[in-house]
């Protein structure tokens, strides 16, 4: 696109009246929002698709095979290792002595 090309269109568009150029930002705005909306039903039709068809296949899959005995058996060590020791009892507290008759005098 050249410099008068530009200058063209920048002209045509000051050319325009309020209400054209209204219609013009409606319209765009509604192209956005088509874009948008259209974006998230593809990803929401995707995650269903993924849960309810392919996530039990893969499922089925991984309990058939050999590796998952693997994978728990790493899952469990990682847990284990990961606790926290256990606290050490805090030292009980011992109550005050109350003098005894000798020490008062």
């Amino acid at each position: 696109m050249s410099a008068d090309s530009v200058y063209a269109v920048w002209e045509h568009l000051l050319a325009l009246s309020k209400i054209q150029l209204i219609i013009i930002g409606l319209s765009l705005a509604l192209i956005v929002a088509v874009s948008k909306i259209s974006r998230f039903l593809f990803l929401l039709g995707f995650v269903v698709i993924f849960l309810t068809v392919l996530l039990p296949e893969i499922t089925k899959r991984y309990e058939q095979s050999q590796i998952a005995p693997i994978i728990n058996f790493f899952i469990r060590q990682g847990m284990d290792a990961t606790q926290d020791p256990p606290s050490p009892a805090p030292p009980a507290e011992q109550p005050p002595k109350s003098p005894s008759p000798e020490e008062r005098k």
